[in-house]
């Protein structure tokens, strides 16, 4: 089961949950937490470098986020322990 946990704007718990078994629609979580944070798809899928057609996929279980989408989608999305948990899986980027 992949369980999302956010904290809404009055500090209140907010929890999505979807059964993660590879089918349609497994994603609504993803979706229930951007809609939450009162987040439109175009503003998620522009601040997290990810292209908005991919994003909506992804939130309907059509298509799967990389590791390092996913790390910059839960920054975005201010998803306190995900980023620390997927951060030693992103490799460093080095300066231009």
């Amino acid at each position: 089961m992949l369980t999302l946990c956010i904290a809404g704007d009055e500090g209140e718990a907010q929890r999505a949950t979807a059964e993660d078994k590879g089918r349609r629609g497994d994603w609504n979580s993803l979706r229930a937490v951007r809609t939450a944070r009162g987040m439109a798809l175009r503003t998620v899928a522009q601040r997290s470098g990810l292209d908005p057609g991919h994003l909506s996929k992804a939130e309907r279980g059509e298509k799967q986020l990389s590791t390092d989408s996913l790390y910059r989608l839960a920054v975005v999305l201010a998803l306190r322990e995900l980023p620390q948990l997927l951060k030693p899986y992103i490799p460093e980027r080095e300066s231009a």
